[in-house]
């Protein structure tokens, strides 16, 4: 259902003779805070049930203005002499009106409570810094300011201030920071966090947060540009504004994530300001939702509850006041089900982004797609803690690309069915689409995926079984990569900042799948493998014995056999020692003989050279000689001994740019850096895959 306006009610004055009033939030049960004038001056005004009721003042005072309620009824605000006299934060409550204090100074000011009847808001210190606080039990806590705001200015200055709190305790405002410009924070635990802003140099408030922790202001650049922002797990998001007014402003924001505000104008395009509601980023006017000749102007929305109630301002007939309204049905539906109808309706004009949780959007995927394919859809963040899991056929993860690659950070994606080919059209839609400056991977020939195992992009999936390839459009340098102990790769995009971790990770590929080609053999310019299980002892059976970076089917293809138990490491030697390739680089490997044959002496030393890069020395080739003439060891366990040694781990990481990751110590080799495989423990059981050996004199084992 498209969004809709009904019951938009006047919220009538102190006085009948003027309906001049100015409304905060309102509250889950519909009552409405603000002031209204008396006729001689304004007090604090509840409205509730169609009435409005005089909140008064402070004993002594005369001027009083309300600005947030709770859903208990208890009502915060200011109270003093007159309207630019030194404030006194007040709290309302039973009908009673009581100064909370200040923080040790003249002057307090309370802008908001929660249902735990925590108030917010600023004021000055004994110092005379002006700053935010936290009250609570008739506790006032001073919240203090942002790096850099403590110092910023001297005695009466304003440095910080607190605007909003969730039931969480959780509380958004402003501080300075170095260079006197002010910046939203999210307070929480006693730490006070930079909410940032969409520029440098522009500054920044935060005026409203929700129980889901969603953060809504507004951002101005240097040169006066105001518009309305959001904040979501850190990431800062422009609201924009409508069409005809350049300034925009984020006041009041509800647990469905829908934001209330005004937009005005700085040229001569727009007369006045106008109320405005945001759901999932797409802006709507409210007064294009009123029927017409309803006489209403709808100038700015200060609150809005869980039930769509909106509290604001603006003028009936030409007169002030304020207006209690209720969105259409529409409102209460999730926002990715709201986004896809607005763009069957042709609400959205530009680009928008969407906040919502993954099962949310999982329901709404298909329509979500269709507005991702319209280039209407810019991203997608995902409300639910940890790493959600969104699930989906085979079919969909082929169709529904474009909306799937909007999602931002990690998230695990389920696929029912014959997926292995699904994933991959995915993936090679992704990169077609030119979503790689995000982190996007790509499907590629030649890492088809092999024995059910899926190929993964960065943003597409956390997998956690089978082998799986990482392709990356971005270099090596581009990404930070750590490898737990127990195997699980995490993979950080340096210039995005989106993670995924996955404990399926065979190997990562860079650049977008670039190619190489050494001994005819296509390859990658730049990859990197990962231990699990036999991955990087079979990478160094190509490496040391055919001399070559590993073609990604065989060495899936060696995974498989081996982890299906079909094959050992010994066997995939043999294998190995008795191909053509292994044949051309070892000709006295042709002798019938596996040990014991009159050219093993000759054997050791094509060894040598051509895994080790050198000649053998004495006792080395000593060593190896007596094994084979001993029946010790046979010619399949002298090659794994060769290629499992630290110093063919090191060459291999020196010439490759150190692409084999330790399984032993969870640490990788990183290019441009050292790089040697630490091999811990007995060398029979680290080499050579559980077969017994003697030390070896010449191979030091680190």
């Amino acid at each position: 259902m498209s969004l809709s306006i009904t019951n938009v009610t006047a919220l009538a004055g102190l006085t009948h003779r003027q309906l001049v009033t100015f409304t905060g939030p309102i509250n889950s049960l519909g009552a409405v805070v603000g002031s209204s004038s008396t006729g001689a001056t304004d007090h604090a005004v509840l409205w509730q049930n169609g009435a409005a009721t005089d909140l008064g003042t402070l004993p002594g005072d005369a001027y009083s203005s309300a600005n947030g309620i709770n859903d208990l009824g208890q009502i915060v605000g200011i109270s003093s002499t007159g309207p630019f006299d030194l404030y006194h934060g007040v709290l309302w409550q039973n009908g009673t009106v009581t100064a909370i204090g200040t923080l040790g100074g003249s002057y307090s000011e309370a802008l908001a409570v929660n249902n735990q009847g925590q108030i917010v808001g600023d004021s000055t210190t004994l110092g005379g810094l002006d700053e935010a606080f936290i009250w609570q039990n008739g506790v006032m806590t001073n919240l203090g300011t942002l790096p850099g705001g403590a110092s910023a200015n001297t005695g009466g200055a304003f440095n910080s201030g607190a605007n909003a709190i969730n039931d969480h305790g959780q509380v958004v405002g402003e501080s300075l920071v170095t260079g006197n410009i002010d910046h939203a924070f999210l307070w929480q635990n006693g730490v006070m966090t930079d909410l940032g802003v969409l520029s440098p140099g522009s500054m920044s408030v935060a005026t409203a947060i929700n129980n889901n922790g969603q953060v809504a202001g507004y951002n101005s650049s240097g040169t006066g540009v105001t518009h309305a922002v959001s904040w979501q797990n850190g990431v800062i998001t422009d609201l924009g504004t409508v069409l005809g007014y350049d300034y925009s402003q984020a006041q009041a924001i509800n647990d469905s994530g829908i934001i209330v505000g005004y937009v005005a104008s700085t040229t001569s395009n727009a007369t006045s300001n106008h109320a405005v509601v945001w759901r999932n980023g797409v802006i709507t006017d409210l007064n294009s939702l009123l029927p017409a000749g309803s006489g209403w102007i709808l100038n700015d929305a200060t609150g809005i509850n869980d039930n769509g109630q909106i509290s604001g301002e603006g003028t009936l007939n030409g007169l002030s006041t304020a207006f209690e309204l209720t969105l259409g049905q529409g409102a209460t539906s999730s926002a990715s089900a709201l986004m896809v109808q607005n763009f069957h309706d042709g609400a959205m004009t530009v680009p928008a982004g969407l906040i919502d949780s993954a099962a949310n959007v999982m329901s709404s995927l298909d329509g979500l797609e269709a507005v991702a394919a319209a280039g209407k859809l810019s991203s997608i963040t995902l409300t639910d803690g940890g790493t959600p899991t969104i699930t989906v056929t085979a079919t969909q993860a082929a169709q529904d690309a474009a909306a799937l690659s909007a999602i931002s950070g990690s998230y695990h994606l389920a696929v029912s069915g014959a997926a292995t080919t699904a994933i991959g059209n995915f993936l090679a839609d992704q990169d077609d689409a030119g979503r790689g400056a995000n982190g996007v991977g790509a499907d590629y020939a030649g890492v088809a995926p092999a024995g059910g195992n899926s190929v993964i992009g960065f943003q597409s999936a956390n997998l956690t079984s089978g082998v799986n390839a990482m392709v990356l459009d971005g270099p090596r340098s581009q990404y930070a990569i750590a490898v737990a102990a127990n195997g699980t790769v995490t993979v950080t995009d340096t210039t995005t900042h989106q993670t995924v971790t996955d404990s399926g990770l065979a190997y990562i590929v860079f650049d977008g799948a670039a190619t190489t080609t050494t001994n005819g053999v296509t390859g990658y310019s730049s990859i990197y493998f990962i231990d699990s299980g036999s991955n990087a002892q079979i990478a160094s059976l190509y490496q040391g014995v055919l001399g070559r970076q590993p073609d990604l089917p065989g060495l899936e293809y060696w995974q498989h056999q081996m982890a299906s138990g079909a094959a050992n490491l010994n066997q995939v030697a043999g294998a190995f020692r008795g191909s053509g390739e292994f044949l051309a680089r070892f000709p006295t490997a042709s002798a019938p003989a596996d040990h014991g044959g009159p050219n093993d002496s000759a054997f050791v030393i094509q060894l040598y050279q051509n895994i080790l890069n050198r000649a053998p020395d004495a006792g080395g080739q000593a060593f190896w000689d007596g094994q084979l003439a001993s029946g010790a060891m046979n010619r399949t366990q002298v090659v794994l001994s060769f290629t499992g040694s630290p110093e063919n781990m090191q060459d291999v990481g020196a010439a490759h740019g150190g692409w084999l990751i330790d399984p032993a110590t969870g640490g990788y080799a990183d290019a441009g850096a050292p790089s040697v495989i630490q091999v811990t423990g007995n060398a029979s059981t680290t080499i050579l895959g559980g077969v017994s050996s003697a030390p070896m004199p010449s191979l030091t084992v680190v």
